[in-house]
């Protein structure tokens, strides 16, 4: 085992290299030029990785638009939200299935208020629907 930083010497002497990423990795390569060569492609795939530009004016700083972390409630809400959907939907099937039962269909009171179950239904899921595309893009 040898521990220098003399490329050449590595070169010359070591039959093999054990290439350290610093970030807890190691790779076996044949000699340093084969190791120097693959930190290169490493370096070239993370520059290749677009990073915004500063197009603010001189002296100012331009802010990222960090992505909105769910705070604890929304992660529980959002944990939550698949349950709470399909609670909501099986009501809705519930008041459809009521709005075309003969009895509230022959009767007109009935038959009003099983409407406005289902409007108050549909209201309820197409918003649950919205809150769940909120929480996700957030996440």
């Amino acid at each position: 085992i040898m521990v220098t930083h003399d490329r050449y010497l590595l070169d010359r002497v070591c039959n093999a290299v054990l290439g350290l990423d610093g970030d807890g990795g190691a790779s076996l390569y044949a000699d340093y030029w084969q190791w120097l060569q693959a930190q290169q492609a490493i370096e070239k795939k993370s520059a290749a990785k677009p990073v915004s530009a500063p197009t603010a004016a001189a002296g100012t700083v331009e802010k990222s638009a960090a992505k909105k972390k769910l705070s604890y409630l929304e992660a529980r809400e959002w944990e939550s939200m698949e349950r709470t959907i399909l609670e909501a939907e099986a009501q809705l099937e519930d008041a459809k299935a009521q709005i075309q039962a003969p009895e509230v269909v022959s009767d007109g009171e009935r038959l009003r208020e099983a409407y406005a179950t289902l409007q108050a239904c549909e209201a309820k899921v197409a918003e649950l629907y919205e809150r769940w595309a909120e929480l996700e893009g957030k996440r």
